[in-house]
Order: structure tokens, then sequence, then C-alpha cells
């Protein structure tokens, strides 16, 4: 988080930014977003890891910080490790290309600060920051329940199930939208999808960040129109 902190520094980019996280790099989209108020446009959280334990790390946090000890001790031991852990995450359907790879995740995992997010979340009511929450309730790590809960500790947001239908086309490009009409977060559950929303509503997730970029010039848009309709 800091290295990218660093880089947003480095860029003269202004007040153009929306923070977009997937699973475990939802909590950095959060601290990123909470950080840099005078910047950010929106958060977009995908399949989000929430404030409660999930099923994905539930009973397993012991085991992750004991296998992260052994790995950051032992290093003789790396060339098995990576082997181990590779077939591990396999086996838990979670998509890494090498043992090194994985071994990352783990840390990352060790590192999480689950409550954490909460004064993040509160930092982001505060400046009425616009949130879209994304998730699923057939995801394999998180269960509904988490992400419903996530959703909850924002303010004015908006929820709506989306089942996995053509005719439901309308209603996403409809939430997409609002996003530059309005004030409005929304918490989004796409039904019968799974931990990959990023890979399959690409669409949705671009048009919601593009909605929230352009959302200043839209409003002034509109009121713009409407003086004009009020005077002419």
């Amino acid at each position: 988080m800091q290295f990218v902190q660093k880089i947003i520094d480095s860029m003269d980019i202004g007040d153009n930014i929306v923070f977009l996280g997937h699973s475990r790099g939802s909590e950095n989209a959060l601290r990123l977003a909470a950080r840099n108020p005078d910047r950010c446009k929106g958060v977009a959280l995908i399949n989000p890891i929430g404030v409660r334990t999930h099923r994905g790390i539930k009973s397993k946090l012991w085991m992750v910080k004991c296998v992260v000890w052994f790995w950051e001790t032992f290093r003789i031991f790396h060339f098995v490790l990576r082997f181990i852990f590779y077939a591990m995450f396999k086996l838990m359907r979670i998509k890494v290309k090498s043992g090194d790879e994985a071994a990352v995740c783990l840390k990352l995992t060790d590192n999480l600060d689950l409550t954490g997010q909460v004064e993040y979340i509160n930092i982001l009511n505060s400046n009425k920051t616009k949130v879209l929450l994304a998730y699923s309730d057939m995801d394999p790590l998180i269960e509904l329940s988490v992400s419903q809960h996530l959703a909850s500790l924002f303010d004015n947001i908006i929820y709506a199930d989306c089942p996995s239908t053509e005719e439901n086309v309308l209603a996403l490009d409809y939430i997409s939208k609002q996003f530059a009409e309005s004030d409005r977060s929304f918490s989004v559950c796409f039904e019968d999808e799974g931990h990959y929303l990023q890979k399959y509503h690409a669409k949705f997730i671009a048009d919601c960040i593009y909605s929230m970029l352009i959302a200043e010039n839209s409003t002034h848009e509109n009121a713009k129109n409407g003086l004009k309709s009020f005077f002419y």
C-alpha cells in the first residue's frame, strides 16, 4: 500500500482517482481512499473481504501464521514449500501462478486487519465518498452474510439483487449511470456467481468507475441545464 501511495504522490493526478480492490485488495482500496480524500472520486470493492471473519480464513488463521513463520524463518526449505503452497492453493481453487505467489498471498492474509477497516469506512461516510460493493451469493470464500454486513456499514447505500440473466443488463446499466447522476452508493449482489466478478462483470465495474469519474461534470451540466430551462 505504501508503494501505491508513493506512486500517487509522484504523479500529478489531481482529484480524479477511483480506488478498486478485489477480495484481499479491498482492504487496501479502503485505506487508500480514506487517506486521499481530496483525490478520491469513489471506491469499487469487488468480492470484498468484509470486517468479519469469512469462511476462506475461518479456523485457518493460526495455520497461516505458522506457515508464514516457517517460510520466513527457514528459507532453506523454500524450494519444497513453493510446491506445497502451490498445491494447497490449487486444492482451494484459488488461482496463483507459482508457489512464490501463493507465499505472498499467505503473508497478506497474515497481515489482515478486518475490524480495522471500520475506521476507514467511517472516514468515507464522513466524506460522502461514493462506493460500489459488488459481491456474490455463491462465493466459495466469503459468505453472503459477511458481504451484507459490510454493506450495512456504509451510509446512503442502495441494495440491488441481480440475477444472472440477459434481462438484467438494463438494471446494471441504470446502476452504473446513477454514480454520475446521484450521490448514492450501491451494494450489488450477483446471484449464482462466484469469487471473480471482476472477470465476468468487468464492463459493469468499468462503467461504474467511469460514472464516478465524470460525476462532478455531470452534476454541473445538469445544474446548468436546469438554470437554462428556468430562465428560457
